[in-house]
């Protein structure tokens, strides 16, 4: 027959068992719950990421749009400013 104090000492073992079972289900709890907060922010990332891509985009399509305009309005002024030097020049003469 075990003695009392052998006894004591496997409930006692037991018990820290149980509560470090505990304390392991409290630790679980704890990073699921860090889990769902960590994917709700990286949800809300990559939806403001792709909001944020077709933000860049639109307004790259302006500037080749803006770019394309003055460079015709160069081109534009070249022409003119070559002819009314040939005018000027042909006056001259």
């Amino acid at each position: 027959m075990k003695s009392f104090f052998a006894v004591i000492s496997e409930i006692g073992t037991t018990s820290d068992h149980i509560v470090s079972w505990f304390q392991a289900v409290e630790q679980l709890k704890e990073t699921k719950e860090n889990l769902e907060k960590v994917e709700n922010i990286k949800k809300q990332l990559e939806e403001q990421n792709v909001v944020l891509l077709q933000e860049k985009n639109d307004l790259y399509g302006k500037l080749e749009a803006e770019q394309d305009s003055l460079a015709d309005a160069e081109e534009r002024i070249e022409q003119l400013v070559s002819g009314h030097v040939c005018v000027v020049c042909a006056w001259r003469n």
